[in-house]
């Protein structure tokens, strides 16, 4: 409905950062205020899951600017809570919901003697403000300049890089704010990646072998699949299992199957289809900020050698692979 109503320019744009994608907190408001108002009214605050489990620790709620601007509470112009954000999408009433506002680089407080009594952390520890996950892979794989791009591939798809000015056009990309005043992250990404593979595997290759752990069971897929001629006919796949962000109806394909293709052409063909929308994000992000030479590579795929190099080959970019696995927590642990 948001994007259908055509409003003004400075509304439109507003609408285009908070309703980018219907799981966001913004949309998820609006649905409880059509579906359960009385749960809504019992509210006192809307805070994303970092923030709440951080009022625990302190015992105070705050939110945070760079998770509060990807919610698209805060601008992208301010670091501030802004109720024409809500006004936009006609949550004006809402307002009442925004709670007061920490810097990524704040101590929020300490951890208070009630919270240490269930924890077990000692108190007084100071705690970190915390900051979004797109901003904690950032720091996580070492992407701190407007130079350095992120490529993510995990349940999302992610390509990401700082910037140190507006573009012309906010709604040309999705913008939060980054580390440091007058610092944005620009993010193109969908659920379209690594997580199409875990629920092909789940679905219809687990069932048939449950006796394989997890890592050798994709061991033995990374194998088959860079035992494959090349030459053979592709299989091509459309990874729109949650649909496509410019097209929410999309849906998840796979094409050009014979009668002597098998489960490694199949699974090569979902790494292909996935590393191809990941190149339809890269291009968007560098018609932006131009093209660049390398990109840090992390997530689920970073892992598996034959996917590496579909990825490389796809991007058409060295790809450079940080130590460590959990990039968003060791950026949070980074950052505090």
């Amino acid at each position: 409905e948001w994007r259908r109503d055509p409003p003004d320019e400075a509304t439109r744009q507003r609408r285009l950062q908070v309703a980018a994608w219907p799981g966001k907190p913004m949309p998820i408001l609006a649905w409880l205020q059509r579906h359960a108002p009385d749960q809504l009214a019992r509210a006192r605050f809307a805070v994303s899951s970092k923030d709440y489990l951080r009022s625990r620790l302190v015992g105070r709620v705050a939110a945070e600017v760079s998770d509060q601007s990807s919610s698209g509470y805060a601008p992208v112009e301010r670091r501030e809570n802004d109720p024409a954000m809500l006004a936009a999408v006609g949550l004006s009433e809402l307002a009442r919901l925004m709670p007061p506002l920490l810097e990524p680089m704040d101590i929020a407080g300490e951890v208070t003697a009630e919270a240490a009594a269930v924890t077990g952390l000692r108190a007084g520890t100071p705690v970190s403000a915390g900051c979004s996950d797109n901003l904690a892979v950032m720091l996580g794989t070492a992407a701190v300049t407007p130079d350095d791009v992120v490529v993510m591939a995990g349940t999302w798809g992610l390509h990401q890089c700082f910037l140190d000015a507006l573009p012309a056009d906010p709604s040309a990309i999705f913008l939060t704010h980054g580390l440091l005043p007058n610092t944005w992250l620009a993010i193109e990404g969908s659920p379209t990646s690594a997580g199409q593979l875990d629920w092909f595997v789940e679905r219809f290759i687990r069932s048939q072998r449950p006796d394989v752990a997890d890592g050798q069971l994709f061991a033995m897929l990374n194998e088959a699949v860079a035992r494959l001629d090349p030459r053979d006919p592709p299989v091509f796949f459309l990874p729109y299992l949650n649909g496509a962000m410019d097209q929410s109806s999309a849906r998840g394909s796979l094409i050009g199957l014979t009668n002597w293709h098998g489960l490694s052409h199949t699974v090569r063909g979902m790494m292909e289809g996935i590393a191809f929308e990941h190149r339809r994000h890269l291009d968007r992000l560098a018609a932006l900020r131009g093209r660049p030479g390398s990109a840090r590579f992390a997530g689920g795929a970073a892992r598996s050698e034959p996917w590496r190099e579909i990825f490389a080959a796809a991007l058409n970019l060295e790809l450079v692979l940080p130590a460590g696995r959990e990039l968003g927590a060791l950026g949070a642990a980074i950052l505090a």
